[in-house]
């Protein structure tokens, strides 16, 4: 199996909304695993740059929990799991 690297996309702007675990504001997003930019769209899945909590995407452009169903299928998802080990490392350098 070939070995593979995992890619940043570029920055967007997307409706501020706050986590829904820290209460944090949040209005940006980047994709994962995929080149260029792509602007999130309803289910999308996200994580808070803060805390690490996993949420999805409203129609119009707002944070939310996931569903039951969701966030089944996510815990597959080996990027979530290195975004979150990630920002736990990250959160573990400042202080």
């Amino acid at each position: 199996m070939a070995n593979r690297i995992m890619k940043l996309g570029k920055d967007v702007r997307t409706r501020p909304s706050q986590c829904t675990n820290c209460g944090e504001m949040l209005d940006g997003a980047t994709v994962v695993g995929e080149g260029g930019a792509h602007k999130p769209e309803q289910g999308d899945i996200s994580l808070c740059i803060y805390c690490g909590h996993v949420m999805g995407f409203t129609d119009d452009g707002r944070l939310r929990d996931l569903t039951g169903a969701e966030i089944v299928e996510a815990m597959g998802d080996k990027r979530l799991i290195v975004a979150q080990w990630a920002i736990k490392k990250a959160k573990e350098s400042r202080r």
